[in-house]
């Protein structure tokens, strides 16, 4: 932005009024200016100013700006670079008409821009295995070089390589209200796009169902993720050479590159993942260093593994949250011997990344929460050995089993009642009891909910 100053200058021993004239000149000059940057609107599609979105002059728009695509389907990677609104005049980039979105085939990539809101657009990017198109190898919708306050609402982002992937952002990134469906890898990444505690990021409103791996990839700090549908992951069925690993949501650090700790997670309905390689498959997972995030009033049912899972990371704190019916790769401990069982998991490893992390899980507070297993050898909650000498407080929750399995099985220890349980986690006041569903049968439409 180019900021235009008025400047006087007053000469020792000399100050005079200036004529009325040159007053008048002066007043018409400053508006003549102002209307040189007065917002606009501009039109894409057959027959507009500009024809496709790739064809935009992208860097040329002023805050305040509104660009309207039109209905149709449009070839060549959208490229938003050095794109510079305001807080208060942003510049929005968004579908002519929201009922018919229009389609661009080969992505949008928004690079080195603040202040811009993209929404209602459909990027449907087929074919993302065609190396002679390299837009079509990377997210079909894209944030990096340190873009900032960006805004990506109510968008369809399909079939692509990954669907939205946020790389090396500032702050003010907010993903709201899309569809993120059936990408070949994750449906949504944050990495190293860390907000503040005064300024969080959110990923807010949106559902993730049928892409390839994890359904939210969170490789950031402050982040609110929250009010989210994130189903049916992990299919890796485009994959290449699949691996395995998936989660719903998924925190995830190297301790070496982006953090992913100090989040807040609520309010998300996770099921459905699904892992026949590795031990995941996970509704919830905290994993890698991924230290003093909050989990709280999430639903995860009817994953592959874990509803929620606990890996080297401190200082966490999970409530009220509802756990049911996980675990249901029957098929695990056969193809991955030795592996924990549990609707919440707690658990590490000796080393990590180079580093020693058998107490890496530690202080962590885990209450409030209903845990219930459906499976005679799942336990509600699994304790790993490694982790029994780590200071956690687990308790008080509410813990079942449809099919007598222990409620709590700490380091090899196992509690079927309240007592036992108490006794196991040094904690008093766990529940041990068939918790009172609305309908097991329907979980999606609030069937987990308790009615006393």
């Amino acid at each position: 932005m180019t900021s235009l100053g008025h400047f006087t200058r007053q000469r020792r021993g000399q100050c005079r009024a200036a004529p009325a004239w040159r007053s008048l000149l002066l007043g018409f000059g400053a508006l003549a200016l102002t209307a040189g940057v007065q917002a606009r609107v501009w039109h894409i599609g057959a027959g507009q100013e500009v024809s496709t979105p790739a064809a935009m002059n992208w860097s040329q728009l002023q805050p305040g700006d509104t660009v309207l695509i039109h209905p149709g389907s449009y070839a060549g990677n959208a490229m938003l670079q050095d794109v510079a609104g305001t807080s208060a005049k942003p510049i929005v980039v968004k579908a002519q008409d929201p009922a018919n979105k229009p389609v661009l085939l080969d992505g949008l990539t928004v690079r080195r821009a603040g202040w811009l809101q993209v929404s209602d657009l459909n990027l449907t990017v087929t074919g993302w295995r065609d190396g002679s198109n390299p837009y079509k190898n990377y997210p079909a919708l894209i944030v990096d070089q340190g873009s900032h306050h960006i805004t990506l609402a109510r968008n369809i982002v399909r079939d692509a390589h990954v669907g939205i992937g946020v790389t090396g952002a500032g702050l003010g990134i907010k993903v709201l209200d899309n569809q993120v469906l059936n990408n070949g890898y994750h449906g949504i990444v944050m990495m190293d796009s860390s907000g503040t505690a005064a300024q969080r990021g959110v990923i807010g409103g949106n559902l993730l169902r049928g892409n390839g791996q994890h359904g939210i990839e969170l490789e950031s700090s402050f982040f609110t993720v929250e009010h989210n549908r994130v189903q049916d992951n992990g299919h890796e069925s485009r994959v290449a050479v699949p691996v395995g690993g998936t989660s719903g949501i998924h925190l995830y650090s190297d301790g070496v590159g982006g953090g992913c700790s100090d989040n807040i997670v609520r309010y998300n309905f996770v099921s459905g993942q699904k892992d026949k390689i590795a031990a995941d498959g996970n509704g919830l997972h905290m994993d890698h260093f991924c230290d003093r995030n909050l989990f709280a009033f999430n639903v995860s049912w009817g994953n592959d593994g874990s509803g929620l899972g606990l890996y080297a990371a401190a200082g966490n704190t999970i409530h009220s949250n509802t756990l049911r019916g996980n675990m249901r790769d029957t098929d695990r401990p056969r193809r991955v011997p030795g592996v924990l069982l549990g609707e919440l998991i707690v658990t590490t490893a000796e080393w990590l990344h180079g580093r020693r992390t058998d107490d890496a899980t530690r202080d962590n507070w885990i209450y409030d929460n209903v845990i219930v297993s459906t499976l005679a050898n799942v336990p509600a909650v699994n304790i790993d050995w490694i982790v029994t000498d780590d200071p956690n407080t687990i308790g008080p929750n509410l813990l079942w089993s449809t099919a007598g399995a222990p409620v709590v099985n700490r380091g090899g220890l196992l509690a079927r009642d309240a007592a036992r349980a108490d006794s196991l986690t040094g904690t008093t006041g766990h529940v041990v009891e068939a918790p009172a569903f609305a309908n097991v049968a329907a979980p999606a439409s609030d069937g987990l909910r308790l009615v006393r």
